[in-house]
């Protein structure tokens, strides 16, 4: 059966994580997860949109903002029987306040509340959590090692097509750039936001 795509920003969805070389299973998966994630920060903008359209400053609470897109983001992962472990939660948490920190600074600018960021933060939202999911499977699997996988195509970025074929132990880091990464969008040893946001690459696991 086709997939019915409803929208331009489903399709974006849609395209961004088929391109990635993984079963459709977990293709499927994180598109439900980002369509869901999307959902949920296009309603907190239309509300924001609205809020604005009747103001001249930024007077909102930006706690109560902060706060709601840290429950939203635990009742998601919830409904698709994602595990919150230490990581996701302290994730979550950190996207919760990154989002919060920059919708304040940059409320006065169009994309901050648009259609276009939401996507943004939903495709690379569901890649860092469910690469993280993926690993911690591999790891009780009894996996041992770990190669980094890139798209081969022109949009790779040369730090990641530099990467490619890397292996490492399972428990040590792939070296991307000046970055080190326990696997593609991992954000726990601090890799820079240039080597995570847009990612398609993917870890194979032996």
């Amino acid at each position: 059966m086709a997939r019915k795509v409803a929208n331009f920003d489903e399709l974006n969805i849609f395209d961004y994580f088929s391109e990635m070389d993984l079963p459709q299973e977990e293709i499927d998966k994180r598109i439900v997860l980002a369509q869901m994630i999307k959902d949920s920060y296009r309603r907190l903008f239309v509300k924001e949109r609205a809020r604005k359209a009747i103001r001249s400053d930024a007077d909102l609470d930006y706690q109560v903002f902060e706060d709601y897109l840290v429950e939203e983001y635990f009742d998601i992962l919830k409904k698709n029987g994602i595990e919150v472990d230490t990581y996701t939660k302290e994730y979550v948490e950190f996207v919760a306040k990154e989002v919060t920190d920059t919708t304040q600074k940059h409320w006065s600018e169009e994309h901050t509340l648009s259609d276009a960021r939401a996507v943004e933060i939903a495709v690379n939202d569901a890649n860092v959590v469910l690469n993280h999911e993926r690993d911690e499977r591999a790891k009780a699997s009894g996996k041992k090692y770990k190669v980094w996988h890139t798209e081969m195509d022109d949009k790779v970025r040369e730090t990641h097509s530099e990467s490619e074929g890397q292996r490492v132990p399972i428990d040590k880091p792939f070296t991307v750039g000046f970055s080190q990464l326990m696997y593609p969008c991992d954000t726990s040893l601090g890799a820079d936001p240039s080597e995570i946001i847009g990612c398609r690459c993917v870890a194979e696991y032996q």
